[in-house]
């Protein structure tokens, strides 16, 4: 025995498939994937940077992205397995083991319906405090963080959410992956810019304009260099469309070991 549960060695391999593809992305991009275009608009004295992607992503990072997703997604289902255990003080029957599964829900009554199946060996207290971690509990503590997109339909960007969508998706079809927009633009040279406009980062699956600029000084020979920090994206399908997928990733690896362990865990018994 590792003297670890089995939710914190799943935990702990997601980490190692983030890792990887955040490795297998940089190694992609240092190809260079993709051209970079500058354009002039003489009417309106601007410039403009253009980005066109050429080729996919390798599809390699599909399947790393599934394995993470498999070991985030176990590792939640591990986690309410070892709660039962615990409360029930010694191994589960067949039928209790075969249901036990950790629920992610936006719709509470299908939380209600589905809890006494799910986690009812569970401990009350610790029942309670799994339904406080609901996706639909995002709309009554609205938190301020996310995105303008996302406040319309808080509980749809819900870390728990995006975990249950995406590995449903990586279950049952093919999932798209294409180049992501600059996260942020560096510069140098000689030009002094009067309010350079950069476009909100984006997925890319055609040539985009991410970058315009007016020089101050239009007399002098312009001698500007760009560069660009990109990422890989979900094609299409939200709610994860348009934001890269290692953070997203992240993001879901960070509330489950700062939000749902912290409050689960003090109802294992301790190895």
């Amino acid at each position: 025995m590792s003297g670890q549960y089995n939710h914190e060695l799943k935990l702990e391999r997601a980490v190692q498939h983030l890792e990887r593809l955040e490795a297998e992305i940089e190694r992609w991009l240092g190809r260079h994937p993709y051209f970079l275009v500058s354009k002039f608009d003489p009417q309106r004295g601007e410039h403009s940077i253009w980005i066109r992607p050429e080729g996919e992503p390798p599809a390699e990072l599909g399947l790393i992205i599934g394995d993470c997703l498999h070991n985030l997604r176990s590792a939640l289902d591990s986690l309410a397995y070892d709660l039962a255990r615990t409360y029930q003080g010694g191994p589960l029957s067949p039928t209790i083991a075969g249901k036990s599964e950790f629920p992610i829900f936006i719709d509470p009554g299908k939380f209600a319906d589905f809890r006494e199946r799910k986690i009812g060996a569970i401990d009350p207290r610790a029942q309670a405090d799994i339904e406080g971690l609901q996706p639909y509990q995002e709309r009554k503590s609205f938190c301020s963080h996310i995105s303008i997109m996302a406040r319309a339909h808080p509980e749809a960007y819900h870390p728990l959410w995006l975990l249950h969508i995406l590995s449903n998706i990586d279950k049952h079809r093919e999932r798209h992956l294409t180049l992501f927009g600059p996260e942020a633009i560096m510069y140098g040279g000689n030009a002094h810019f009067a309010d350079p406009e950069v476009r909100d980062a984006a997925s890319t699956e055609s040539s985009a304009r991410i970058l315009s600029y007016r020089p101050v000084d239009t007399a002098a020979e312009l001698n500007v260099d760009f560069s660009f920090a990109l990422s890989v994206a979900f094609e299409k399908g939200p709610p994860a469309f348009g934001e890269p997928v290692p953070r997203v990733l992240w993001r879901i690896y960070a509330f489950i070991t700062k939000d749902v362990l912290p409050l689960l865990t003090p109802y294992l018994t301790p190895r």
